[in-house]
Parts: C-alpha cells; structure tokens; sequence
C-alpha cells in the first residue's frame, strides 16, 4: 500500500468517527436531560404526617449507574434533595436520628440532609468524614441481598457507618 493511500484511508476513518463521535455526545446530553422517573423506589414513614421516599434514576443508558434523590411528603408540602450519584448501585443513604430530625447520609458524599421529623423541612448541611456521626443508626436504603431497593432498618445493636 502507498503512502498516499494509506493518508486518504487514515483520513476518511478519522471523518468517518467525528460524526459518531457527536452523536455520542448528543445522546449523553440529551439522556441526561430527559425527565426523570424513578426505576426504583422505597419508602421509609418518618412519623404520621412524614413521609421519606428514596429513588434512584438510572443515569447510564446501559450500566447500573444512577443519580439518588430523597423526597419528604408531609399532608401540605414536597421537598425533593439530589443525594448525588452512585455510580454501580453499591452506595447507601443511611438514616440516623438525633434531637427529633431524621438524618441521611449519603455515602461518598459530603453533605448531609436533615429532615424534622414533626414538620418535614428539609436542610441540608456540609458533611466530612471526620464529623462526628449521631449517635442513633435507624436504617438504610440501599439493594438487598435480592438486588430490591428497600429500606433496611437496623437490627438491635446495629450501628452504620457512612464509610
């Protein structure tokens, strides 16, 4: 093969791959601005009157990779938080309880949301890994042992940490 053949080839595979090259990047943009709804869900009852809802969205077309929201419901209101990605379906948002809040913490994360558990505000706060943890571990959602998105309370004696 000559030389000049092979340049022509080297260029037409090179014109050939931007246009892919684009679609590729116009297909991650748009899925991920597509309205999201949840492929898996779980509720956890805070009191009466509050409601925890944890869901995933999946964020990669065809890997186990989504984006985690938490969503309070009380009779009179919806707060919705992005609890960030979780990248492979491996990391939990782990519930504690402390002075009558309810607190996720999301593993890999450095935030953390503090719902009342009376009123169902939500706030969310700077979390590092060397904060002190409350002292109460009351559960997780996370994948079971059977893959399902649940909430999994503790078990007596049970004390999680984020990490």
């Amino acid at each position: 093969m000559t030389s000049k053949r092979r340049k022509v080839i080297i260029l037409l595979v090179s014109l050939a791959l931007v246009p892919l090259i684009a679609l590729v990047i116009l297909f991650s943009v748009w899925w991920r601005s597509r309205i999201p709804s949840f492929s898996h869900v779980a509720e956890h009852r805070i009191s009466d009157t509050v409601v925890l809802t944890a869901g995933l969205v999946n964020s990669h077309p065809f890997l186990a990779e989504y984006d985690k929201y938490l969503v309070v419901r009380t009779d009179d209101s919806v707060s919705k938080f992005y609890a960030g990605p979780d990248p492979g379906g491996f990391s939990d948002i782990i519930l504690y309880e402390e002075n009558g809040s309810i607190i996720t913490i999301t593993e890999f994360e450095y935030e953390r949301c503090v719902i009342d558990a009376t009123s169902g505000t939500l706030s969310i706060t700077p979390f590092k890994p060397n904060d002190d943890l409350p002292a109460v571990y009351i559960g997780r959602f996370g994948f079971d042992d059977s893959r399902t998105w649940r909430f999994i309370p503790a078990q007596p004696g049970e004390y999680r940490k984020p990490w």
